[in-house]
């Protein structure tokens, strides 16, 4: 048999392609698979995004997210946007180390209970737990000290297609 080239392949192939060559730690193959592949589509878009984060490259990705929440220049977030954009774009900011945002964006988020929001408010929780007690006091007020969040899981998610609700589903993160 034969193996199957991008060209052959659909959306939901590449993605699962994509997600096994994360969860083995390969994003430049992933990245060049999803290059090579020469569709467009949101989907491919974020799965892009998350290979630039996890290369350490999220100046790139945060041009990707941006799109994929703020279509077509939008200025503010749809409604109808799915929640793994939103957390990609929030991720970026946290690697960027723009705390601020990211937690001004992470209270926006309307589904608290989604894990992948649970797994970045976790983050920033156990961020504000390594503060001294004054910072911790600060932040209420806005004043964010200036040290970064790390994130504890590998950054980003891939969404792939789910056939009975034709609309994407958060694929498993790689730890």
């Amino acid at each position: 048999m034969k193996p199957s080239t991008p060209s052959s392949l659909n959306v939901t192939s590449v993605l699962s392609q994509v997600q096994s060559l994360l969860e083995q730690g390969r994003p430049e193959t992933a990245l060049g698979l999803l290059n090579d592949f020469r569709q467009n589509s949101p989907l491919l878009e974020n799965a892009k995004g998350v290979c630039l984060l996890r290369l350490g490259k999220p100046d790139d990705a945060l041009k990707i997210f941006r799109a994929l929440v703020f279509p077509g220049g939008a200025f503010a977030i749809p409604g109808d946007t799915p929640i793994v954009y939103h957390v990609n774009y929030i991720t970026t900011f946290f690697l960027l180390e723009n705390v601020i945002i990211g937690i001004q964006l992470l209270r926006d988020i309307p589904q608290k209970n989604h894990p992948l929001v649970r797994q970045l408010n976790d983050s920033v929780n156990r961020w504000k737990r390594s503060l001294s007690w004054w910072r911790r006091m600060l932040l209420p007020i806005g004043l964010y000290p200036n040290r970064p969040l790390r994130l504890d899981f590998a950054p980003g998610a891939v969404w792939i297609p789910d056939e009975k609700e034709k609309r994407p589903r958060p694929a498993e993160r790689a730890a």
